[in-house]
């Protein structure tokens, strides 16, 4: 008889998702990687920086570095691994405690397909200036 209870296997991964998090932090501050151009995006990080009291995350528009612009936000760690969209929102909840409280949400077994079909779509139609024209856009590249 399975006696496992669902919410016990949630708090074990979210658990182990502080763990890395707070491991994380003390190696040095994340860096989210965006895309300048978009007003959706600026928003976003300007949103994040007024919570990042603790400055766990640091910002670069991928734009203003000379790069092309990202199809989603990038969340870059020191120790070189990277998370990208709905995956980088996931780690996003778990190191700001602004967000801890939605982590939750997000990391119920079966929300990541979900999740990242539903980031992928906005991130799709985002508003980036110079492909919209007379108020309307043209579908993302």
């Amino acid at each position: 008889m399975n006696t496992k209870r669902p919410y016990t296997t949630l708090g074990l991964i979210l658990a182990a998702g502080a763990a890395n998090a707070w491991r994380n932090r003390r190696r040095g501050p994340a860096t989210v990687v965006y895309d300048g151009a978009c007003p959706l995006c600026v928003a976003a990080v300007d949103r994040l920086r007024g919570w990042d009291a603790g400055g766990v995350l640091r910002y670069a528009d991928a734009r203003a570095a000379g790069g092309e612009s990202p199809r989603e936000m990038r969340l870059e760690f020191p120790d070189g691994r990277s998370l990208g969209g709905f995956d980088a929102a996931r780690a996003l909840c778990l190191l700001l405690p602004r967000l801890r409280p939605l982590a939750p949400l997000l990391f119920v077994p079966g929300i990541r397909t979900p999740g990242a079909l539903a980031y992928r779509l906005v991130a799709r139609f985002r508003p980036i200036p110079g492909r919209c024209q007379g108020g309307s856009c043209a579908r993302g590249k």
